[in-house]
Protein backbone atom coordinates (compact mmCIF):
# COMPACT_ATOMS: atom_id res chain seq x y z
CA UNK A 1 0.00 0.00 0.00
CA UNK A 2 2.42 2.37 0.71
CA UNK A 3 4.93 1.33 -2.01
CA UNK A 4 1.63 2.12 -4.79
CA UNK A 5 0.64 5.92 -2.90
CA UNK A 6 4.82 6.10 -3.12
CA UNK A 7 4.41 5.89 -7.24
CA UNK A 8 1.10 7.67 -7.07
CA UNK A 9 1.87 10.77 -4.84
CA UNK A 10 5.71 11.04 -4.52
CA UNK A 11 6.87 10.17 -7.76
CA UNK A 12 5.58 12.36 -9.61
CA UNK A 13 6.59 15.51 -7.83
CA UNK A 14 9.97 14.14 -7.51
CA UNK A 15 10.32 13.24 -11.15
CA UNK A 16 7.37 15.18 -13.14
CA UNK A 17 8.91 14.33 -16.37
CA UNK A 18 8.01 10.33 -15.77
CA UNK A 19 3.92 11.61 -15.80
CA UNK A 20 4.00 13.75 -18.80
CA UNK A 21 1.84 12.10 -20.30
CA UNK A 22 -2.11 11.62 -19.50
CA UNK A 23 -2.09 7.82 -19.52
CA UNK A 24 0.64 8.03 -17.04
CA UNK A 25 -1.25 10.71 -15.41
CA UNK A 26 -4.22 8.50 -14.94
CA UNK A 27 -2.52 5.32 -13.53
CA UNK A 28 -0.63 7.02 -10.81
CA UNK A 29 -4.56 8.15 -9.89
CA UNK A 30 -5.45 4.55 -9.82
CA UNK A 31 -2.52 3.44 -8.05
CA UNK A 32 -3.62 5.89 -5.43
CA UNK A 33 -7.32 4.44 -5.38
CA UNK A 34 -5.59 1.10 -5.41
CA UNK A 35 -3.64 1.35 -2.41
CA UNK A 36 -6.84 3.37 -0.31
CA UNK A 37 -8.45 -0.31 -1.22
CA UNK A 38 -6.05 -2.23 -0.10
CA UNK A 39 -5.61 -0.42 3.08
CA UNK A 40 -9.66 -0.50 2.99
CA UNK A 41 -9.02 -4.87 2.75
CA UNK A 42 -6.36 -4.72 4.62
CA UNK A 43 -8.19 -2.94 7.94
CA UNK A 44 -10.77 -5.39 7.64
CA UNK A 45 -8.63 -8.33 7.25
CA UNK A 46 -5.57 -7.87 10.10
CA UNK A 47 -7.82 -6.39 12.86
CA UNK A 48 -10.71 -7.59 14.70
CA UNK A 49 -13.99 -7.22 14.10
CA UNK A 50 -14.07 -3.64 16.65
CA UNK A 51 -10.91 -3.09 14.84
CA UNK A 52 -11.66 -2.48 11.71
CA UNK A 53 -13.73 0.99 12.03
CA UNK A 54 -10.78 2.37 14.57
CA UNK A 55 -8.12 1.17 11.70
CA UNK A 56 -10.31 2.83 8.89
CA UNK A 57 -10.78 5.51 10.99
CA UNK A 58 -6.99 6.62 11.65
CA UNK A 59 -6.27 5.92 8.25
CA UNK A 60 -8.98 8.21 6.89
CA UNK A 61 -7.61 10.88 9.02
CA UNK A 62 -3.98 9.96 7.56
CA UNK A 63 -4.93 10.73 4.29
CA UNK A 64 -7.03 13.71 4.98
CA UNK A 65 -3.87 15.73 6.45
CA UNK A 66 -1.75 14.27 3.59
CA UNK A 67 -3.85 15.34 0.88
CA UNK A 68 -4.13 18.66 2.68
CA UNK A 69 -0.66 19.30 3.14
CA UNK A 70 0.36 17.75 -0.62
CA UNK A 71 -2.49 19.11 -2.31
CA UNK A 72 -4.19 15.95 -3.64
CA UNK A 73 -7.56 15.75 -4.34
CA UNK A 74 -7.65 12.06 -4.77
CA UNK A 75 -6.05 11.47 -1.37
CA UNK A 76 -9.15 13.62 0.39
CA UNK A 77 -11.42 11.91 -1.69
CA UNK A 78 -10.06 8.54 -0.20
CA UNK A 79 -9.62 9.56 3.31
CA UNK A 80 -13.60 11.16 2.64
CA UNK A 81 -14.82 7.57 1.82
CA UNK A 82 -12.71 5.44 4.33
CA UNK A 83 -14.36 7.95 6.79
CA UNK A 84 -17.65 6.94 5.77
CA UNK A 85 -16.88 3.07 5.96
CA UNK A 86 -15.95 3.39 9.46
CA UNK A 87 -18.96 5.50 10.70
CA UNK A 88 -21.00 2.99 8.54
CA UNK A 89 -18.97 -0.23 10.32
CA UNK A 90 -19.13 1.70 14.13
CA UNK A 91 -23.08 1.61 13.36
CA UNK A 92 -23.34 -1.91 11.98
CA UNK A 93 -20.41 -3.99 14.18
CA UNK A 94 -19.28 -1.52 17.41
CA UNK A 95 -22.53 -0.46 18.75
CA UNK A 96 -24.16 -3.53 18.96
CA UNK A 97 -21.48 -5.45 20.25
CA UNK A 98 -21.11 -6.38 24.11
CA UNK A 99 -17.63 -7.13 24.85
CA UNK A 100 -15.50 -5.75 27.69
CA UNK A 101 -12.14 -5.07 27.18
CA UNK A 102 -11.83 -3.87 31.27
CA UNK A 103 -14.42 -3.86 34.26
CA UNK A 104 -17.08 -1.25 33.26
CA UNK A 105 -14.97 -0.46 29.96
CA UNK A 106 -16.20 -1.68 26.90
CA UNK A 107 -14.61 -1.98 23.39
CA UNK A 108 -17.41 -0.31 22.10
CA UNK A 109 -16.32 2.39 24.19
CA UNK A 110 -12.90 2.72 23.16
CA UNK A 111 -13.16 1.82 19.52
CA UNK A 112 -16.10 3.91 18.88
CA UNK A 113 -15.16 7.02 20.83
CA UNK A 114 -11.49 6.79 18.22
CA UNK A 115 -13.78 7.00 15.58
CA UNK A 116 -15.98 10.08 16.54
CA UNK A 117 -12.76 11.31 17.44
CA UNK A 118 -11.29 11.07 13.76
CA UNK A 119 -14.31 11.85 12.22
CA UNK A 120 -14.09 15.63 14.22
CA UNK A 121 -10.97 16.05 13.47
CA UNK A 122 -11.48 15.15 9.76
CA UNK A 123 -13.77 18.05 9.91
CA UNK A 124 -10.77 20.74 10.28
CA UNK A 125 -9.43 19.56 6.82
CA UNK A 126 -12.24 19.17 4.35
CA UNK A 127 -14.60 21.38 2.69
CA UNK A 128 -17.56 18.83 3.84
CA UNK A 129 -17.02 19.52 7.55
CA UNK A 130 -20.75 19.82 7.87
CA UNK A 131 -21.18 16.22 6.62
CA UNK A 132 -18.36 15.03 8.63
CA UNK A 133 -19.64 16.58 11.70
CA UNK A 134 -23.47 15.53 11.45
CA UNK A 135 -21.80 11.96 11.10
CA UNK A 136 -19.99 12.00 14.32
CA UNK A 137 -22.43 13.79 16.47
CA UNK A 138 -25.14 11.37 15.18
CA UNK A 139 -22.44 8.64 16.23
CA UNK A 140 -22.18 10.18 19.73
CA UNK A 141 -25.78 9.92 20.34
CA UNK A 142 -25.55 6.34 19.36
CA UNK A 143 -22.81 5.73 21.44
CA UNK A 144 -24.78 7.14 24.37
CA UNK A 145 -27.96 5.30 23.68
CA UNK A 146 -26.25 1.88 23.86
CA UNK A 147 -23.37 2.70 26.50
CA UNK A 148 -25.56 4.40 29.26
CA UNK A 149 -28.18 3.66 31.56
CA UNK A 150 -31.69 4.58 30.16
CA UNK A 151 -32.23 7.40 32.39
CA UNK A 152 -28.58 8.82 31.59
CA UNK A 153 -29.10 9.21 27.90
CA UNK A 154 -30.55 12.52 28.35
CA UNK A 155 -28.44 13.77 30.50
CA UNK A 156 -25.11 12.52 27.98
CA UNK A 157 -26.88 13.91 25.15
CA UNK A 158 -27.58 17.21 26.93
CA UNK A 159 -23.81 17.80 27.84
CA UNK A 160 -23.02 17.00 24.48
CA UNK A 161 -25.21 19.22 23.03
CA UNK A 162 -23.94 22.05 25.37
CA UNK A 163 -20.23 21.39 23.98
CA UNK A 164 -21.15 21.30 20.57
CA UNK A 165 -22.69 24.63 21.33
CA UNK A 166 -19.68 25.73 22.88
CA UNK A 167 -17.62 24.52 19.75
CA UNK A 168 -20.00 26.22 17.65
CA UNK A 169 -20.06 29.66 18.79
CA UNK A 170 -16.70 29.94 19.56
CA UNK A 171 -15.59 28.89 16.11
CA UNK A 172 -18.35 30.14 14.84
CA UNK A 173 -19.56 26.81 12.78
CA UNK A 174 -23.30 27.14 11.83
CA UNK A 175 -23.82 23.43 11.66
CA UNK A 176 -21.98 22.48 14.55
CA UNK A 177 -24.53 24.55 16.38
CA UNK A 178 -27.56 22.58 15.04
CA UNK A 179 -26.30 19.54 15.66
CA UNK A 180 -26.37 21.08 18.98
CA UNK A 181 -30.06 22.51 18.31
CA UNK A 182 -30.92 18.52 17.32
CA UNK A 183 -29.32 17.26 20.89
CA UNK A 184 -30.75 19.12 23.08
CA UNK A 185 -33.99 18.32 21.52
CA UNK A 186 -33.77 14.75 21.86
CA UNK A 187 -32.47 15.25 25.26
CA UNK A 188 -36.07 16.73 25.52
CA UNK A 189 -38.04 14.49 24.39
CA UNK A 190 -36.52 11.44 25.99
CA UNK A 191 -37.10 13.42 29.47
CA UNK A 192 -40.89 12.96 28.57
CA UNK A 193 -40.23 9.36 27.48
CA UNK A 194 -38.08 7.74 30.24
CA UNK A 195 -37.15 10.47 33.33
CA UNK A 196 -40.49 11.34 33.89
CA UNK A 197 -41.82 7.64 34.26
CA UNK A 198 -38.55 7.27 36.77
CA UNK A 199 -38.51 7.12 40.50
CA UNK A 200 -38.89 10.85 42.48
CA UNK A 201 -35.11 10.77 43.27
CA UNK A 202 -33.84 9.60 40.02
CA UNK A 203 -36.36 11.88 38.38
CA UNK A 204 -34.99 14.83 40.15
CA UNK A 205 -31.32 14.48 39.96
CA UNK A 206 -31.66 13.71 35.94
CA UNK A 207 -33.69 16.53 35.17
CA UNK A 208 -32.82 19.28 36.60
CA UNK A 209 -29.36 18.85 34.92
CA UNK A 210 -31.32 18.57 32.19
CA UNK A 211 -33.05 21.76 32.51
CA UNK A 212 -29.84 23.95 33.51
CA UNK A 213 -28.77 23.06 30.26
CA UNK A 214 -31.38 24.47 28.36
CA UNK A 215 -31.07 27.64 30.33
CA UNK A 216 -27.77 27.90 29.51
CA UNK A 217 -27.81 27.15 26.06
CA UNK A 218 -30.82 30.24 26.01
CA UNK A 219 -28.45 32.11 27.74
CA UNK A 220 -25.73 31.99 25.38
CA UNK A 221 -27.56 32.37 21.96
CA UNK A 222 -30.59 34.02 23.35
CA UNK A 223 -33.29 31.58 21.02
CA UNK A 224 -36.46 31.30 23.33
CA UNK A 225 -37.03 27.87 22.16
CA UNK A 226 -34.73 26.89 25.11
CA UNK A 227 -36.34 28.80 27.26
CA UNK A 228 -39.92 27.13 26.32
CA UNK A 229 -37.95 23.68 26.76
CA UNK A 230 -36.82 24.31 30.19
CA UNK A 231 -39.84 25.76 31.38
CA UNK A 232 -42.02 22.64 30.33
CA UNK A 233 -39.54 20.38 31.68
CA UNK A 234 -39.43 22.09 34.97
CA UNK A 235 -43.66 21.90 34.97
CA UNK A 236 -44.13 18.23 33.76
CA UNK A 237 -41.32 17.72 36.79
CA UNK A 238 -43.63 19.45 39.01
CA UNK A 239 -46.99 17.62 37.81
CA UNK A 240 -45.19 14.14 38.63
CA UNK A 241 -43.09 14.88 41.58
CA UNK A 242 -45.89 16.52 43.29
CA UNK A 243 -49.09 15.85 45.00
CA UNK A 244 -51.88 15.89 42.71
CA UNK A 245 -53.94 18.10 44.69
CA UNK A 246 -51.07 20.73 44.79
CA UNK A 247 -49.68 20.93 41.15
CA UNK A 248 -52.04 24.13 40.03
CA UNK A 249 -50.61 25.25 43.04
CA UNK A 250 -46.89 25.08 42.30
CA UNK A 251 -48.23 26.11 38.57
CA UNK A 252 -49.41 29.20 39.74
CA UNK A 253 -46.49 30.24 42.03
CA UNK A 254 -44.23 29.21 39.07
CA UNK A 255 -46.27 31.68 36.61
CA UNK A 256 -45.85 34.54 39.30
CA UNK A 257 -41.86 33.83 38.78
CA UNK A 258 -42.08 34.02 35.54
CA UNK A 259 -43.58 37.18 35.06
CA UNK A 260 -41.38 38.60 37.68
CA UNK A 261 -38.50 37.78 36.31
CA UNK A 262 -39.49 38.88 32.82
CA UNK A 263 -39.76 42.58 34.76
CA UNK A 264 -36.50 42.28 36.46
CA UNK A 265 -34.77 40.77 33.37
CA UNK A 266 -36.06 42.33 30.74
CA UNK A 267 -36.54 39.04 28.87
CA UNK A 268 -40.01 39.37 27.84
CA UNK A 269 -39.95 35.31 26.33
CA UNK A 270 -40.50 34.48 30.17
CA UNK A 271 -43.70 36.62 30.02
CA UNK A 272 -45.00 34.54 27.42
CA UNK A 273 -44.54 31.45 28.87
CA UNK A 274 -45.99 32.31 32.44
CA UNK A 275 -49.15 33.67 30.48
CA UNK A 276 -49.51 29.91 28.76
CA UNK A 277 -49.05 28.59 31.96
CA UNK A 278 -51.43 30.75 33.49
CA UNK A 279 -53.90 29.19 31.26
CA UNK A 280 -52.74 25.41 31.87
CA UNK A 281 -53.33 26.20 35.50
CA UNK A 282 -56.63 27.58 35.09
CA UNK A 283 -57.32 24.47 33.11
CA UNK A 284 -55.70 22.01 35.84
CA UNK A 285 -57.59 23.60 38.69
CA UNK A 286 -60.55 23.33 36.99
CA UNK A 287 -60.58 19.84 35.75
CA UNK A 288 -58.82 18.44 38.72
CA UNK A 289 -59.68 20.42 41.83
CA UNK A 290 -62.93 21.60 40.97
CA UNK A 291 -63.96 18.51 39.12
CA UNK A 292 -66.87 16.22 40.91
CA UNK A 293 -65.12 13.19 40.42
CA UNK A 294 -67.31 9.37 40.14
CA UNK A 295 -64.63 7.04 39.25
CA UNK A 296 -61.62 9.09 41.53
CA UNK A 297 -61.28 10.40 44.72
CA UNK A 298 -61.77 13.86 45.30
CA UNK A 299 -59.07 16.48 46.87
CA UNK A 300 -58.87 14.96 50.18
CA UNK A 301 -55.88 16.97 51.74
CA UNK A 302 -57.80 20.80 52.11
CA UNK A 303 -61.23 21.72 50.70
CA UNK A 304 -61.40 22.62 47.30
CA UNK A 305 -61.86 25.97 47.72
CA UNK A 306 -58.90 26.81 49.81
CA UNK A 307 -57.19 25.17 47.31
CA UNK A 308 -58.09 27.02 44.28
CA UNK A 309 -58.48 30.62 46.06
CA UNK A 310 -54.28 29.80 47.07
CA UNK A 311 -54.21 29.36 42.66
CA UNK A 312 -55.97 32.11 42.11
CA UNK A 313 -54.42 34.85 45.10
CA UNK A 314 -51.31 33.93 43.03
CA UNK A 315 -52.24 34.68 39.76
CA UNK A 316 -53.65 37.70 41.08
CA UNK A 317 -50.38 38.85 42.30
CA UNK A 318 -48.44 38.90 38.88
CA UNK A 319 -50.95 41.38 38.20
CA UNK A 320 -48.82 44.50 39.22
CA UNK A 321 -45.55 43.08 37.42
CA UNK A 322 -47.91 42.57 34.12
CA UNK A 323 -48.76 46.05 34.54
CA UNK A 324 -45.22 47.37 34.40
CA UNK A 325 -44.72 44.89 31.21
CA UNK A 326 -47.82 46.34 28.73
CA UNK A 327 -46.90 48.10 25.87
CA UNK A 328 -49.18 50.10 23.50
CA UNK A 329 -47.11 49.34 20.14
CA UNK A 330 -49.39 48.09 17.64
CA UNK A 331 -48.18 44.09 16.95
CA UNK A 332 -48.26 42.69 13.71
CA UNK A 333 -49.20 39.14 14.70
CA UNK A 334 -52.37 38.11 16.68
CA UNK A 335 -50.07 36.56 19.07
CA UNK A 336 -47.97 39.69 19.75
CA UNK A 337 -51.46 40.99 21.57
CA UNK A 338 -50.51 38.33 24.35
CA UNK A 339 -47.01 40.05 24.41
CA UNK A 340 -48.21 43.59 24.84
CA UNK A 341 -51.32 42.73 27.05
CA UNK A 342 -50.15 40.36 29.65
CA UNK A 343 -52.66 42.59 32.52
CA UNK A 344 -55.48 41.20 30.45
CA UNK A 345 -54.85 37.52 30.39
CA UNK A 346 -53.27 37.75 34.08
CA UNK A 347 -56.28 39.66 35.12
CA UNK A 348 -59.20 37.37 33.32
CA UNK A 349 -57.76 33.57 33.89
CA UNK A 350 -58.07 34.30 37.70
CA UNK A 351 -61.17 36.15 37.31
CA UNK A 352 -62.57 33.22 35.64
CA UNK A 353 -61.15 30.71 38.05
CA UNK A 354 -62.70 32.53 41.38
CA UNK A 355 -66.19 32.75 39.11
CA UNK A 356 -66.43 28.64 38.25
CA UNK A 357 -65.25 28.29 42.00
CA UNK A 358 -68.12 30.32 43.06
CA UNK A 359 -70.66 28.08 40.63
CA UNK A 360 -69.19 24.89 42.31
CA UNK A 361 -68.60 25.99 45.76
CA UNK A 362 -72.20 27.94 46.80
CA UNK A 363 -75.43 26.37 46.71
CA UNK A 364 -77.93 27.08 44.29
CA UNK A 365 -80.06 30.16 46.70
CA UNK A 366 -75.98 32.24 47.14
CA UNK A 367 -74.51 31.70 43.58
CA UNK A 368 -76.43 35.01 42.70
CA UNK A 369 -75.48 36.94 45.43
CA UNK A 370 -71.99 35.39 45.85
CA UNK A 371 -71.71 36.48 41.86
CA UNK A 372 -73.29 39.96 42.57
CA UNK A 373 -70.28 41.02 45.16
CA UNK A 374 -67.67 39.77 43.26
CA UNK A 375 -68.95 41.78 40.30
CA UNK A 376 -68.65 45.08 42.73
CA UNK A 377 -65.40 44.14 44.02
CA UNK A 378 -64.06 43.88 40.18
CA UNK A 379 -65.59 47.24 39.46
CA UNK A 380 -64.12 48.72 42.54
CA UNK A 381 -60.86 47.33 40.95
CA UNK A 382 -61.33 48.41 37.43
CA UNK A 383 -61.84 52.20 39.39
CA UNK A 384 -59.11 51.78 41.28
CA UNK A 385 -56.32 50.31 38.33
CA UNK A 386 -58.14 52.05 35.64
CA UNK A 387 -58.48 49.31 33.10
CA UNK A 388 -62.19 49.80 30.55
CA UNK A 389 -62.27 46.09 30.24
CA UNK A 390 -62.49 45.58 34.14
CA UNK A 391 -64.67 47.94 34.32
CA UNK A 392 -67.04 46.04 31.68
CA UNK A 393 -66.35 42.49 32.99
CA UNK A 394 -68.13 43.83 36.61
CA UNK A 395 -70.57 45.20 35.08
CA UNK A 396 -71.47 42.11 32.61
CA UNK A 397 -71.02 39.91 35.70
CA UNK A 398 -73.65 42.16 37.70
CA UNK A 399 -76.07 41.98 34.57
CA UNK A 400 -75.52 38.15 34.22
CA UNK A 401 -76.50 38.04 37.56
CA UNK A 402 -79.70 40.52 37.30
CA UNK A 403 -80.75 38.65 34.20
CA UNK A 404 -80.63 34.76 36.12
CA UNK A 405 -82.69 36.21 38.65
CA UNK A 406 -85.18 36.44 36.42
CA UNK A 407 -84.95 33.26 34.16
CA UNK A 408 -83.66 31.10 37.03
CA UNK A 409 -83.83 32.14 40.65
CA UNK A 410 -87.45 33.71 40.89
CA UNK A 411 -89.00 30.35 39.62
CA UNK A 412 -86.91 27.94 41.77
CA UNK A 413 -85.78 30.00 44.94
CA UNK A 414 -87.33 29.25 48.39
CA UNK A 415 -89.18 32.97 49.62
CA UNK A 416 -86.13 33.32 51.54
CA UNK A 417 -83.55 32.93 49.03
CA UNK A 418 -85.65 35.25 46.29
CA UNK A 419 -85.68 38.32 48.81
CA UNK A 420 -82.20 37.83 49.73
CA UNK A 421 -80.44 37.49 46.48
CA UNK A 422 -83.03 40.45 45.37
CA UNK A 423 -82.31 42.74 47.87
CA UNK A 424 -77.79 42.23 47.43
CA UNK A 425 -77.91 42.27 44.19
CA UNK A 426 -80.50 45.31 44.56
CA UNK A 427 -77.44 47.11 46.86
CA UNK A 428 -74.74 45.90 44.17
CA UNK A 429 -76.62 47.75 41.24
CA UNK A 430 -77.40 51.31 43.56
CA UNK A 431 -74.25 50.63 44.50
CA UNK A 432 -72.43 50.93 40.99
CA UNK A 433 -74.76 53.34 39.60
CA UNK A 434 -73.70 55.89 42.55
CA UNK A 435 -69.81 55.27 41.93
CA UNK A 436 -70.93 55.94 38.46
CA UNK A 437 -72.40 59.11 39.49
CA UNK A 438 -69.36 59.93 41.49
CA UNK A 439 -66.64 59.12 39.07
CA UNK A 440 -68.38 59.91 35.64
CA UNK A 441 -65.16 61.98 35.11
CA UNK A 442 -62.79 59.21 35.75
CA UNK A 443 -65.30 57.14 33.60
CA UNK A 444 -65.16 58.42 30.96
CA UNK A 445 -61.42 58.62 30.36
CA UNK A 446 -61.57 54.61 30.20
CA UNK A 447 -63.78 55.12 27.38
Amino acid sequence: MLAFYAVAEWVPRRWPAMVEEPLDRRLARALSYAAALMGLLGGYALCLDSGAAVCWGVLALALIIAGKRLGSIDLTIEGALLAGAAVIRAVIVNLPSNAVAAPHVSWRLITVSIVIACVYSIALFVRLGPIATWSASGLLALLAWYEFLPISVAIAWAIAGIVLLEVGVVWEWRHVRFEAYALLGGAFLRVFIVNMNAASDARLYTIIPIVLAFLFAYERVRVDAFAWLAMTSVVALLRFQLAADAVAIAWAALALLLVAFAKVSGRRVFLLIGEALAVATLVRAVIHNLYERSYFPPPASAPRWLLVSIVSALLFASLPFAFRLRRDEPGKRFWHWFDQHPEQILFFIPLLLVTILLGVQMRLGMLTVAWGVEAVVVFLFALWAGERSYRLSGLALLLLCVGKIFVFDFWRLSLRDKALTGIIVGVALIAVSVLYTRKRDAILQYL
